[in-house]
């Protein structure tokens, strides 16, 4: 897997892009590639940061769902210029159905719900949130170490 860092001063063409919050990277990624409104997806909702976030930039227009079955999908994503998903499969069939699609927001650590080689192949940017969760983990664990003491 080939993972690259974002740099603030460009977006790279790489399979997995590493950043520090989901919308931010999407309204990154959409920045750097073209001008003009860009229609965004937010399959399942995410934190009001996060569409705040949008609200402010006039430049993106979106909507929240919260549907998760592949033919309302394909249907919702036919025209959107980005994707920010939590844990919904994106399937090959969902994604092949975006002609517009340049970037897929992974509002979280993983990527085992997104079709990795047609992203590839539609040379769509994946951006994920690598240690987004980390500290909470980290709690956990202590604490659990704290229940069994």
């Amino acid at each position: 897997m080939n993972l690259k860092f974002y740099k603030k001063s460009y977006m790279e063409k790489y399979d997995v892009v590493v950043v520090g919050s989901g919308n931010a990277a999407l309204c990154a990624a959409l920045s750097a590639r073209d001008n003009g409104a860009k229609k965004v997806l937010i399959i399942e909702s995410i934190h009001n940061h996060g569409i705040d976030l949008l609200k402010e930039n006039k430049n993106f227009k979106f909507e929240v769902v919260d549907n998760t079955e592949t033919e309302f999908l394909k249907d919702k994503i036919k025209d959107c210029d980005a994707i920010s998903v939590r844990t919904s499969k994106l399937s090959k069939e969902i994604i092949d159905s975006a002609k517009n699609l340049k970037v897929i927001s992974r509002h979280g650590v993983g990527y085992d719900n997104i079709d990795l080689e047609t992203t590839k192949q539609n040379n769509i940017t994946l951006a994920i949130t690598a240690s987004a969760n980390a500290q909470a983990v980290a709690e956990h664990v202590l604490f659990m170490l704290f229940s069994i003491a």
